[in-house]
């Protein structure tokens, strides 16, 4: 395990984030069909549509299917065979576009309800009862983002998420303020409140909220993301797994356990989000946690590799990043 030093100060700065991306514009022109398709069409739908949509991009992009697919070979050290690889991969497209639609279909009136389910709810419950709030650390599966607040606030869980400046599709400046609240409003439908880290990565407010929500006795939810002044890194597989070290340094500061959430679709249909047991803590040695995190979403990720958000930031392969071009 090791730790990765980022420049001084740096701890996500998108402050000098550029105003518009190429990339901006093509979502800009997508987004009002997909709100057309996500509002019309039945959920029951969305999986054709979104796999015909996957089966049209990797017919265009063959090479890039391919090198995704051995990517993931090399990260999973031959666990998965050829067919199973190139259906996770082929998977993970279609699940991309199914989550848009997810999203695009919470902004329309009426009740959006998909199936879902929470195990591991008393892992927070016995937190509670200890006085001292509970910390969900969500791992990057492709659902994640939304289903696991709507899951929880169907519970009943009241969750304040710590988020940053510039969460959603884009980073650049004028994206954020057009493209991201797309995604953001959605969220915010199933959240107590939205605590945010600005766009220059400067997290001491951010995180002296969450501190006083432990204090009130709450839940908190962080994404586990690699931006932080000191990312850690432990073996994942047979790449690398980098979280930074703001949810574990918050754990042993406040003393609230710090539980691991992973969110999947099971083959039912049913969005189940599993709470797991606290993860060892100790002040002064986060990398016991790290290790802990990996180990604990290794079978997770393995059992279901269409849905683990392989390209994000948090995952190395043994030859570097997922390749996404």
């Amino acid at each position: 395990m090791s730790a990765l030093k980022q420049p001084p100060g740096w701890a996500g700065d998108r402050s000098k984030s550029p105003l518009w991306k190429k990339s901006d514009t093509v979502l800009l022109l997508r987004l009002p069909v997909a709100l057309g398709l996500s509002w019309m069409v039945a959920p029951s739908g969305w999986d054709r549509l979104a796999a015909r949509v996957a089966r049209r991009r990797r017919d265009r992009q063959p090479e890039r299917f391919e090198r995704q697919v051995r990517w993931l070979d090399r990260m999973l050290d031959g666990r998965l065979d050829e067919a199973a690889l190139e259906q996770a991969m082929f998977g993970q497209s279609a699940n991309f576009r199914l989550r848009q639609l997810q999203i695009l279909r919470a902004h329309r009136p009426g009740r959006w309800q998909p199936p879902v389910r929470l195990e591991g709810a008393e892992h927070v419950t016995s937190a509670l009862a200890a006085g001292r709030g509970a910390i969900l650390w969500v791992a990057s599966f492709v659902f994640s983002t939304l289903l696991t607040k709507l899951t929880c606030r169907a519970a009943g869980l009241e969750v304040s998420h710590l988020s940053r400046a510039y969460h959603g599709y884009t980073s650049s400046r004028l994206g954020c303020r057009l493209l991201n609240p797309v995604q953001r409003r959605a969220e915010d439908r199933y959240l107590a409140e939205r605590i945010v880290i600005p766009r220059n990565g400067a997290p001491v407010a951010a995180m002296r909220q969450l501190t006083q929500r432990l204090r009130e006795n709450r839940v908190v939810s962080i994404t586990v993301d690699s931006e932080g002044t000191t990312p850690l890194a432990v073996p994942f597989f047979a790449g690398t797994l980098r979280p930074a070290n703001g949810a574990l340094k918050l754990a042993a500061s406040s003393g609230a356990p710090l539980l691991p959430v992973v969110t999947v679709r099971r083959p039912d249909g049913v969005f189940c989000t599993m709470i797991g047991s606290a993860l060892p803590v100790e002040r002064g040695r986060p990398e016991q946690g790290a290790q802990a995190l990996a180990r604990a979403l290794e079978p997770a990720a393995l059992a279901h590799p269409d849905q683990f958000f392989w390209r994000a930031p948090t995952v190395l392969g043994p030859e570097g990043p997922f390749p996404t071009s």
